[in-house]
């Protein structure tokens, strides 16, 4: 689940990184706050948030009429949704550390790079993705062990489905033993520290591979215009923010107002009650 985790957050923030960063989108800004949005959030939060959102007592499924009937299965109840929900909780991470990586690429190199005929997918994999190779490494390093370490959202995620991880494995250990089992909860906290510096080794042998020091003050490289392509990847970024910040927000939000889990949502029925 860590490994996953990781290279799912690496793929979605990486991407992320570079559409917001080389291209001419439009509201930018805006875009950089609310993706960063989720990192923000406590684990146990984004998970009781997305649980809310997809179980069969969905508030917000019942209210579009397409929740599952109840008693069926949450799909978020499985190895493969702590995976979802970690890429989604960290793909925020390595997009601030590619995004700033990106902000100090030199121009000119990638300039002579276009001037020598180069299109961009070759300029970007000859020039650019190797130059914020550091980045890359320290991010997914980074990400990797934030995501062993999680115990948020694989006890929320984990723990129904009889699926534990070391950190929910501990947590079951001690709330279920008395203090004979302190010595058995060390050597898996050693474990897990083991593992986390094993990826912390990985990234820095790698690192050492190349020299990756650039000499330039100058400028970040001239944002790519996607002329016809603009809108369709300003709304695949929009997508993006309704599904992993939105959606799930509006579904706990919505959650914490009926009067009653599994009821079909009436709107008129809606209370502040709880709030009170």
């Amino acid at each position: 689940t860590g490994l996953g985790g990781t290279v799912l957050a690496m793929v979605l923030g990486t991407t992320v990184a570079l559409v917001v960063s080389l291209t001419d989108i439009r509201g930018r800004a805006a875009f950089n706050f609310l993706y960063v949005v989720p990192l923000l959030i406590a684990p146990q939060v984004t998970a009781l948030a997305w649980l809310q959102l997809f179980g069969p007592a969905s508030p917000f499924l019942k209210l579009i009429g397409m929740a599952p009937p109840l008693g069926s299965r949450n799909p978020l109840y499985s190895p493969e949704g702590i995976v979802l929900l970690l890429g989604v909780q960290y793909g925020p991470m390595a997009f601030l550390m590619v995004r700033a990586a990106l902000r100090r690429l030199p121009r000119e190199l990638v300039e002579a790079a276009q001037a020598a005929g180069a299109g961009r997918l070759r300029a970007l994999f000859t020039i650019i993705l190797p130059l914020i190779t550091p980045a890359l490494l320290g991010a997914t390093a980074l990400v990797f062990v934030s995501c062993v370490g999680n115990f948020g959202i694989p006890a929320f995620l984990g723990i129904p489905a009889n699926y534990l991880v070391l950190p929910t494995l501990i947590y079951q250990k001690l709330a279920g033993a008395g203090p004979a089992v302190l010595t058995e909860v060390a050597i898996l906290s050693v474990i897990i520290g083991l593992i986390a510096m094993a990826g912390i080794v990985v990234q820095d042998l790698l690192s050492r591979r190349r020299d990756y020091r650039i000499s330039t003050t100058s400028l970040p490289p001239q944002p790519v215009a996607l002329g016809r392509w603009r809108p369709v990847a300003e709304g695949g970024l929009a997508l993006l923010l309704l599904v992993v910040l939105v959606l799930p927000l509006f579904g706990l939000g919505l959650s914490s107002l009926v009067t009653a889990l599994g009821r079909p949502v009436v709107l008129s029925e809606l209370s502040l009650q709880q709030y009170a």
